[in-house]
């Protein structure tokens, strides 16, 4: 006899508040009719910059913590110059980035990011505007098939550690989108676990459960 097993969306809902990140992509610069258009971001002395340099360019995750984390493992921090810099480990990683309709945006849903020129061939990646100098750049959020990744908000579900570093001065949390569908705020994984048990279940039972309908 096959048993069918019937789990409220209420649960799967918190189930999937579990810690998640957004698609992998690759960080397109966009400013049509100059040179930095199709750019890519690349590093050199842990600042990032763009430009058109082979075989030397980045990708990267928005995690569930908002922080930028690129495919060398690597996190980035903005200083309060503004410029994106590489950091090791998500404790001194720059939280508030997300992906809005295919382009990384930043607090309160800031898509506009800026090239301070350094040589014919580089531009130094910064969130503030510093004047004349500055050129502002849409980064597209480019998936590895050619379209552009899914719409990211991070839950803040996450597990960085109390009192990270977040060196950059505007600290407001990124814009989400209004939604019709009620939302679960869980500050914590602890947060999870409670709602869990008011079901009478334990993660893992729960976890099993989702595992078997999939």
């Amino acid at each position: 006899m096959k048993l069918s097993i019937i789990i409220p969306a209420s649960i799967l809902s918190i189930v999937a508040l579990v810690e998640a990140d957004s698609d992998p992509f690759g960080m397109i610069a966009i400013r049509s009719g100059s040179d930095l258009q199709y750019a890519s971001v690349f590093a050199q002395n842990s600042t990032l910059y763009f430009g058109h340099v082979a075989n030397s360019s980045f990708s990267g995750i928005v995690t569930d913590c908002g922080q930028l984390k690129l495919s060398d493992d690597s996190y980035v921090s903005i200083a309060n110059s503004g410029e994106l810099q590489e950091v090791k480990g998500s404790a001194s990683a720059t939280d508030g980035f997300a992906i809005q309709d295919g382009h990384l945006t930043f607090k309160s849903g800031q898509e506009i990011f800026y090239a301070i020129p350094q040589s014919p061939s580089a531009y130094l990646v910064s969130a503030q505007n510093h004047g004349n100098e500055s050129l502002g750049v849409i980064i597209r959020a480019q998936g590895f098939s050619g379209s552009v990744v899914s719409d990211f908000y991070p839950t803040k579900n996450c597990s960085v550690p109390t009192g990270s570093h977040t060196n950059y001065s505007n600290n407001t949390s990124p814009k989400q989108p209004s939604s019709t569908n009620p939302v679960v705020n869980v500050q914590n994984q602890a947060g999870i676990v409670d709602i869990f048990s008011s079901f009478g279940l334990g993660c893992g039972a729960i976890v099993g459960i989702v595992a078997l309908l999939i």
